[in-house]
């Protein structure tokens, strides 16, 4: 079953999906340590909930939905 894309709704096909889904944990990470270092700013609560709904958990709503969940 393909994932849509969180960006335009197309489908993606699983290995892709999976490829993607394996790199969530270092997307996460990558918000906490980049901010310091690119903006020379604090990884705030506010910065990582906007991180979080904008690049991490539309990535997870793919992951379930190719599950079937």
């Amino acid at each position: 079953m393909a994932a849509p894309d969180p960006e335009d709704g197309r489908a993606i096909d699983s290995e892709t999906h999976f490829k993607i889904v394996a790199f969530l944990p270092h997307m996460f990470l990558g918000g906490v340590f980049s901010r310091p270092l690119l903006e020379r700013r604090a990884a705030d609560t506010d910065y990582l909930q906007r991180y979080v709904n904008t690049a991490v958990l539309p990535l997870a709503a793919a992951r379930l939905t190719a599950s079937g969940h």
